[in-house]
């Protein structure tokens, strides 16, 4: 997995650009490492995972191992996290359910940038 962090001024978001091979549950795991990275340096709150040049690799399992303890990882439960995808499978809807079941009211999957990038702006 390689990724990329911007600022995005307009939604006031980070941005973690991913793309290459994605392999659930670890490089989702150090995403939300990355997460609480930024936000401990730089006081970010809202991330935006840009996940459409991502291959994503892992079933119903990988996903639901992926988010089980995602404040472990140094994502906060109050972080208002937009994970945008190229399609929207099973996979990411039980991954927003789980990670939404598991407290975090703020999570929410998109495969359109500009319902992402309104969603997280609010």
């Amino acid at each position: 997995m390689e990724y990329k962090v911007e600022y995005d001024i307009n939604s006031g978001a980070c941005v973690v650009q991913v793309s290459g091979v994605h392999e659930r549950p670890q490089d989702t795991q150090e995403l939300f490492r990355i997460a609480g990275t930024v936000a401990a340096e730089h006081g970010c709150s809202r991330f935006l995972f840009d996940m459409r040049e991502a291959t994503i690799l892992g079933n119903t399992t990988a996903a639901y191992k992926s988010v089980i303890d995602h404040e472990k990882y140094g994502a906060s439960k109050l972080f208002r996290i937009a994970a945008v995808y190229s399609e929207i499978t099973e996979n990411e809807e039980f991954l927003e359910n789980v990670v939404v079941n598991r407290g975090a009211r703020y999570y929410k999957v998109f495969d359109d940038m500009l319902a992402a990038r309104d969603w997280i702006a609010k």
